[in-house]
């Protein structure tokens, strides 16, 4: 009996550590292109007043955060099949004109669900907490 080898320890990766490296890696990107954009729009320049500053990292910290949020909420609605309807619509315009056998919609709806898994926990949880930090800048830009 020989020790498992490093590819077969990777594919017995737990569901939880999954997450937790998407998660990770997810936040890293995100806070990746937040540096970016407040590097490309000034805001660590020393002639900025202190509501100038708050207002791009507000900005930036809103904008990659929303846009994950958005992303990983729309692909928890797609998991949940809420788009199927419109996809078997169009798989059946292509198959009645090729002339192939055709399913019904329980059919494909069940044979989809099978497919499904996974979660999208990795894009929404970071993207709202990019957003809430937004939002509390934004408070603070107020009364600053």
């Amino acid at each position: 009996m020989s020790a498992p080898s490093e590819n077969e320890l990777r594919e017995e990766e737990s569901p939880k550590r999954k997450v937790w490296k998407r998660l990770a890696v997810t936040t890293v990107v995100m806070l990746m292109v937040v540096l970016a954009m407040l590097l490309t729009t000034g805001a660590f320049g020393s002639e900025l007043t202190t509501q100038e500053r708050v207002k791009k990292f507000s900005d930036a910290f809103f904008t990659v955060g929303g846009l994950t949020l958005c992303f990983g909420l729309l692909m928890w609605v797609a998991g949940e099949g809420t788009f199927d309807m419109i996809t078997y619509g169009i798989r059946m315009l292509f198959r009645v004109r090729f002339h192939e056998k055709n399913e019904t919609y329980a059919e494909y709806r069940e044979r989809k669900r099978g497919k499904r898994g996974g979660t999208c926990l990795y894009a929404v949880v970071p993207g709202a907490l990019l957003t809430a930090v937004a939002v509390v800048l934004a408070v603070v830009f107020e009364y600053v």
